[in-house]
């Protein structure tokens, strides 16, 4: 039989076995992430839902989850910690409701912040696009963009898109 002090030492120890649990889940779905994305790029185009379905035992929104995990907290110690004490539930609620300056910066884009957040929202949603655009269309989009800022008097050079589709190396002057 438990006496007052074991129920309470076993209780601690569970709880301590939940937190240990939390953390090592957050973890988990990191390297989940990380692999999944090292796998959708060798996933030929428009075949990486039917890739989830038949080699993963969970839903393509667990994967996107943890995609999207491994993609915040990349290799920074600090974001890393910012998320750790978090289920998963809670991790993707952090990042959906991360503000659009903060996923721009995860993507690269340098400036941000002197944008405001209607335009950075703007500029997220043309970048997702942009991401997972087909290069023929990215090329009407350059030339699209071309025309706008010419008729606007706003030089070309002050939207520079990557060429890999990625976020990386966007930069943005007013």
């Amino acid at each position: 039989m438990n006496t007052g002090s074991n129920i309470a030492v076993a209780i601690n120890a569970a709880h301590d076995a939940v937190e240990r649990s939390k953390r090592e889940a957050i973890g988990h779905a990191r390297e989940c992430g990380r692999l999944l994305t090292e796998a959708k790029a060798t996933v030929e185009h428009g075949k990486w839902a039917a890739w989830v379905g038949e080699q993963c035992a969970f839903s393509m929104r667990t994967a996107q989850l943890y995609m999207k995990a491994a993609a915040y907290v990349g290799d920074d110690p600090a974001k890393a910690q910012r998320v750790a004490d978090l289920n998963l539930r809670d991790l993707a609620a952090f990042i959906a409701e991360r503000p659009a300056a903060d996923k721009l910066l995860d993507l690269g884009v340098e400036n941000a912040d002197e944008f405001s957040e209607e335009d950075q929202k703007a500029l997220l949603a043309m970048l997702g696009w942009w991401r997972k655009a087909k290069p023929g269309w990215r090329k009407q989009w350059r030339l699209e963009l071309a025309r706008l800022a010419k008729e606007q008097g706003v030089p070309e050079s002050q939207v520079i898109f990557p060429e890999n589709g990625g976020g990386a190396g966007v930069r943005l002057r007013k």
